[in-house]
């Protein structure tokens, strides 16, 4: 170093610390990026646990940038929104402000809160109650009709709104509407079930009974 009269140090200091960047903030962290479409209850699945996202941005395509304590959420090249990860296995990590104002209008209702509601009215409404919401993957999906069922002691009384639903488990037509219609109807008064039609239909390629009674002969 002795034709430039400087040492390695003095040259750092003169020509390459002046143009050097700052250092980032924190060590570099591995992360894990995957392709994803929000699904219709406005969230996204990773590693078996489902994150929202705006509701906005059902059905569109994003992209999940994974580290071991975060997930980052991004559309665009834009990021929308962040959490801290969650290994829980089919659980939910969700947003309020994530969520429609119909579902945030539920936010102070559980299944539990619901099905302790519902058994005031009767054992058939709880359990009607129950099978709304088993049938929905995500349960603030099924409040409205939960809830709906429920008011409609409201019109009617609250044995009859009991009948509607025994009636309903009984044709397995777990839905608002069909409590409704039993109630329209007054279906909720027989004491049987309304029957089925059976239709016959004659075809050449059909065996009657006589058929196989003469093959066992």
């Amino acid at each position: 170093m002795k034709k430039f009269q400087k040492s390695r140090r003095e040259l750092f200091e003169l020509l390459d610390k002046p143009h050097a960047l700052k250092l980032p903030d924190s060590h570099y962290e591995f992360a894990e990026w995957k392709k994803a479409k929000v699904q219709f209850n406005y969230h996204v699945s990773y590693e078996g646990h489902n994150y929202s996202v705006p509701y906005t941005f059902i059905h569109k395509e994003v992209d999940i940038k994974a580290t071991p304590n975060l997930i980052e959420i991004y559309c665009n090249g834009n990021r929308i929104c962040s959490h801290a990860k969650n290994s829980k296995t089919y659980g939910y990590t969700t947003v309020t402000e994530h969520m429609p104002k119909s579902h945030q209008r539920y936010l102070e209702w559980t299944p539990d809160r619901i099905l302790h509601y519902a058994g005031k009215y009767g054992q058939s409404v709880q359990a009607l109650i129950q099978k709304v919401m088993s049938t929905r993957k995500f349960p603030e999906q099924a409040y409205k009709s939960c809830l709906g069922i429920i008011r409609l002691e409201n019109k009617y009384s609250a044995e009859r709104l009991n009948l509607a639903c025994h009636r309903a488990l009984e044709y397995r037509a777990y839905s608002y509407k069909s409590v409704v219609n039993i109630l329209q109807k007054e279906l909720d008064k027989q004491t049987t079930l309304t029957p089925v039609k059976t239709v016959f239909i004659n075809h050449e390629n059909i065996r009657g009974s006589k058929y196989y009674s003469e093959g066992a002969q």
